[in-house]
């Protein structure tokens, strides 16, 4: 065996030598070539392009489903520690509705309404009852399912009994347990709109009495919720405020500036105050257009008159004799006027968001003298509304020359989407540029083995007389040749070229 594993050896190496340099390169090329195809060929005949079917599975439902995919002669792949089920995917929409026909999967899907079809009709009451509650939960579970940050929920709702007596009514529950993809926090308004939705699918439950957990065992009502994610919303929702005030103002600057001076930079730090203010102011003005409004008036006028002699009594007003005659007069009149006064109640809030500070840098492509330094602050302060005598805002101009390295630093790389280019279509390109370089370079080389130098000594008539070169010392030789007879020089190069 070792001698005929040898002879091949040889006979392989004595092939190889006797080869030339242009028929060893064009083997080279074609075993190259050959493997290339023949590896392309086999990852596009032999991968099977497989689809998920079924996730999430118990051990039961994989067994069952496994064998009746057998049983069809449909290939599969079990992925995902044994969770999950691969077929082709020309097969996938047929399996999936075969396996909703048996009723697969049976302990990981979920089941609702559909439940209630098959229930007899001298079922008791006490099973029916069960049997709807099972598909209740299993339809709001679906429900609850397709939001896009859920990925599996638990729902258990627990009905009342029914009596006649309304105090020994109790009212309906529910306990959800949402499993949220990783990251993933909703919000209150989600919160909410779970637990109304739950409250309006089961008769007799109410907002208050759902509960809701995540899969960490956190409430996901309530104070510790509501605090905890009202806070970082708040402080998401005013750095976002704060981003875009700043990049809005950077654009302003940036534009107006690009007008004069060609190439700018700026950048705005704004310090703003998300504190939300509350006034109540009560105002107590008498007067009203300058003057006072009568809210009661009372006016009193007495008048008495006596013709002859009266002494008058206790409480009553004396009289005054009239002149000349023996009669009496006498008169009173009394007001008494009640003004209104003006209340002003204003109740005034102040939004979160004012600018609390503002600092602007700009840096223009160009040297600037202090006056245009000047210039351009008084320019930029206008423009951004800056207060430098009572918010002490701040402003900076330098005016260096850009290099070449900072032009194009902000600058997004440009990536061009080819949506086409997908991992087998990269690969059969990736081949044929492959083979496409190979054979340009076999081209190439035998175009340059294919040029000869022209034989040039041939047709010329050398003696040894006039060329007689020592064989021993031929650096020595060629040197007084090229010295003696420089046309014998190049004749014997030219000879020495046309013979290799």
């Amino acid at each position: 065996m070792n001698l005929v594993n040898g002879n091949i050896a040889e006979q392989l190496r004595e092939f190889w030598t006797a080869k030339s340099a242009k028929d060893k390169t064009k083997i080279i090329a074609i075993i190259f070539f050959t493997i290339t195809t023949l590896t392309m060929s086999s990852l596009l005949l032999f991968t099977s392009d497989l689809e998920t079917v079924f996730t999430n599975l118990s051990s039961q439902d994989v067994a069952e489903i496994t064998m009746k995919l057998r049983e069809r002669n449909i290939k599969y792949k079990v992925i995902d520690g044994g969770t999950g089920i691969q077929v082709p995917k020309d097969l996938a929409d047929d399996v999936r509705i075969q396996m909703a026909s048996l009723q697969l999967p049976r302990n990981s899907g979920v089941i609702g309404y559909e439940l209630l079809e098959n229930i007899s009709r001298f079922a008791p009451e006490s099973e029916r009852q069960m049997l709807y509650l099972q598909a209740l939960q299993g339809e709001i579970r679906r429900t609850i399912e397709l939001f896009e940050e859920v990925t599996r929920a638990q729902v258990l709702i627990t009905l009342p009994k029914d009596s006649i007596y309304i105090r020994e009514r109790e009212p309906a529950k529910a306990a959800v347990t949402l499993f949220l993809k990783p990251g993933v926090r909703l919000s209150p308004g989600q919160i909410s709109g779970i637990k109304h939705l739950v409250a309006h699918s089961v008769e007799g439950l109410t907002y208050d009495n759902v509960f809701l957990t995540d899969q960490n065992m956190r409430p996901l009502d309530g104070d510790y919720s509501n605090d905890y994610t009202d806070i970082n919303e708040n402080i998401r929702k005013n750095m976002q405020i704060k981003e875009e005030f700043e990049k809005n103002l950077e654009n302003s600057l940036t534009s107006l500036l690009k007008l004069y001076y060609g190439e700018v930079a700026v950048k705005v730090n704004a310090e703003l105050n998300f504190d939300r203010l509350v006034k109540e102011t009560q105002l107590f003005d008498p007067l009203t257009n300058g003057e006072r409004i009568i809210r009661s008036m009372e006016v009193l006028e007495e008048y008495y008159r006596n013709y002859g002699e009266y002494t008058p009594g206790d409480g009553e007003i004396p009289y005054y004799p009239g002149i000349n005659d023996g009669s009496s007069e006498a008169e009173r009149r009394q007001e008494i006027i009640n003004y209104e006064i003006n209340q002003v109640k204003e109740h005034l809030v102040v939004a979160p968001g004012a600018v609390k500070r503002l600092s602007v840098a700009v840096m223009l492509n160009k040297e600037l003298e202090d006056e245009e330094k000047e210039i351009i602050s008084d320019f930029i302060a206008v423009a951004a509304g800056l207060d430098t005598v009572n918010r002490m805002d701040q402003i900076s101009v330098i005016g260096k020359e850009f290099t070449s390295s900072d032009v194009g630093v902000d600058q997004p790389p440009i990536t061009i989407k080819m949506p086409w280019l997908t991992k087998d279509v990269a690969l059969i390109l990736g081949t044929i540029l492959g083979a496409v370089v190979v054979l340009g370079l076999l081209l190439f080389r035998n175009k340059k083995n294919d040029y000869e130098i022209p034989p040039i000594a041939a047709t010329t008539d050398v003696s040894e007389e006039e060329i007689e070169i020592n064989p021993k010392d031929k650096t020595e030789s060629l040197k007084r040749l090229a010295k003696k007879n420089p046309e014998g020089f190049s004749k014997v190069l030219r000879t020495w070229l046309a013979e290799e």
